[in-house]
């Protein structure tokens, strides 16, 4: 049986499953594949590329798992102390996990640094009041200097 999909329906869904769906219907090459298509449209949901992800995304939690693990934690402070931005320490660690659901496409870039900066101020940094370039091997191109 084929599912109904209705505006309240899509809207539930996390961001990355939107994405997913659009993709899937957009190939489809169905009329009723078209049809979701135009609801997602409507909707403004297969556009992610300024919404970022929610708050109860997967990838969300991952994102916060990664950060406040202890390899994330120690990558963090290592970067922070080496005069880095902290967030230089963890997007590698971020990136090889998430692989292209990671980027500036869906602001997880963006989820990252904020993560990071909380996890900054409740071990006790504070911010230095400038960000700076990340190195070339990280997906995040800039982030806060932490003291």
């Amino acid at each position: 049986m084929a599912i109904l999909w209705t505006e309240d329906r899509v809207k539930v869904l996390s961001s990355s499953d939107r994405r997913n769906l659009y993709e899937n219907a957009k190939s489809h090459g169905s009329p009723e594949g078209d049809a979701l298509v135009e609801l997602i449209k409507r909707v403004g949901l297969s556009d992610q590329k300024h919404s970022g992800i929610d708050m109860d995304d997967p990838l969300f939690f991952r994102i916060h798992e990664i950060i406040n693990s202890p390899v994330g934690r120690d990558a963090a402070v290592n970067a922070a102390k080496d005069g880095l931005p902290a967030l230089a320490g963890v997007d590698p660690l971020v990136s090889a996990d998430l692989k292209q659901d990671y980027g500036k496409h869906n602001m997880t870039t963006h989820t990252a640094g904020s993560l990071v900066a909380i996890l900054m101020r409740e071990l006790g940094y504070r911010e230095a009041g400038r960000s700076a370039a990340l190195p070339d091997n990280c997906v995040a191109r800039s982030g806060q200097i932490w003291e």
